[in-house]
């Protein structure tokens, strides 16, 4: 425990004796509490991805997704903080290329108007493989620009281990979308229904 979060707490409130103890109980059992809502809007998450996933209730996709991050967390526990600080490095850089989708279609193609009256019917909505291509184009930015320890991209090594993989990612897919979007809008019969007027 030496080293640890966990060890770091327990010399913290040691001096407190057994209400200490008390404090440290009650930190470890907030983790039940704080994974509710995430565990909560994981079910949701799940179930807004079609009928498909509809069909199986939400506890079961909640419970799903407890027991993978149990799992995670019992094979990344040994070595807690840099498991997690790699893991929170690695999972930021999605974050670029999809927002800058979304910003891009918010304000260059649907010029904030939306056709909420076709909101939740699947035939009336955009195919959306531009930004699926797109965000999958972005991420290949983010792998040649990474430099992490976990993983560092080609380009990375050739510059001396500097970390531009969100930059690179956010380039990527604002180019790509841009283009394949309005591929999309002009051969999709689909392309500009429930965009409120996009263009």
């Amino acid at each position: 425990m030496s080293g640890s979060v966990g060890g770091l707490l327990t010399a913290i409130v040691s001096p407190l004796g057994g209400f200490g103890t008390f404090i440290l109980i009650l930190l470890a059992l907030s983790v039940i509490a704080n994974n509710i809502p995430n565990d909560y809007s994981l079910g949701l998450s799940m179930q807004v991805l079609g009928r498909t996933f509809q069909r199986v209730p939400r506890y079961v996709w909640t419970l799903i997704g407890a027991v993978v991050y149990v799992v995670i967390a019992i094979i990344g526990g040994r070595n807690f903080s840099a498991t997690l600080e790699s893991f929170l490095l690695v999972i930021g850089y999605w974050l670029g290329p999809w927002g800058v989708i979304l910003v891009l279609e918010h304000f260059v193609f649907r010029h904030g108007r939306y056709n909420v009256d076709d909101w939740n019917t699947p035939n009336k909505l955009p195919v959306g493989w531009a930004a699926i291509v797109s965000m999958a184009i972005g991420l290949v930015g983010v792998y040649l620009g990474a430099s992490q320890s976990l993983f560092t991209g080609p380009l990375a090594k050739n510059l001396n281990f500097v970390d531009i993989g969100f930059e690179l990612g956010v380039v990527f897919a604002a180019i790509s979308y841009v283009i394949l979007r309005r591929v999309e809008l002009n051969t999709s019969p689909r392309g500009e229904v429930g965009a409120g007027g996009g263009e």
